[in-house]
């Protein structure tokens, strides 16, 4: 399993509908892609210029995949309203699982 988390930060200035109607369709594209088990983004309470992501794939296999997705939809989509300053965001492989 592969999990990437980190943070976003973006130009100031936007309104929460315009954080989700720039991201809101490559989600809704991302979670139908196969292996993708989880991938999300969330603007972060206390700091409206800060987007926390998390996306878990069943596989490096399926990361590929979404990385050549992701890159065709920047190509073919309108330019973006978000702009993005600072991106910070690991990727980790996990091997053990743990229910808690």
């Amino acid at each position: 399993m592969i999990i990437i988390a980190g943070t976003l930060k973006i130009a100031p200035g936007l309104s929460r509908e315009d954080v989700a109607e720039q991201f809101g369709a490559g989600i809704v594209a991302t979670r139908q892609e196969p292996g993708c088990l989880a991938y999300s983004f969330s603007i972060d309470i206390l700091d409206e210029t800060v987007v926390h992501i998390y996306e878990v794939y069943k596989d490096a296999a399926a990361v590929a995949e979404h990385r050549a997705n992701l890159a065709a939809r920047r190509n073919s989509a309108t330019p973006p309203k978000v702009r993005v300053l600072e991106r910070d965001v690991s990727e980790f492989e996990i091997v053990n699982e743990r229910k808690i």
